[in-house]
């Protein structure tokens, strides 16, 4: 069943990716799901390269968020 919370997460990862030309928002969103659950997945095995990673992964990706949030204002 973790298998699945990583493949998951690789996949909204790489989805996200693929869609920042499309909807940047979009993107970002997705993106810090796929952090978020690849980060899951990695705590589980006790993989903390992978952990702190995408926790600053997920960090970046909130900045950017907020950044363009801001810029809509």
């Amino acid at each position: 069943m973790i298998e699945l919370v990583g493949y998951l997460g690789m996949f909204l990862l790489l989805l996200a990716w693929a869609l920042v030309t499309e909807s940047k928002i979009t993107s970002f969103i997705i993106s810090a799901m796929g952090s978020v659950l690849v980060a899951t997945y990695s705590y589980c095995l006790q993989a903390w390269p992978i952990v702190i990673l995408n926790i600053a992964w997920l960090i970046i990706t909130i900045y950017n968020l907020g950044r363009i949030f801001n810029e809509e204002d």
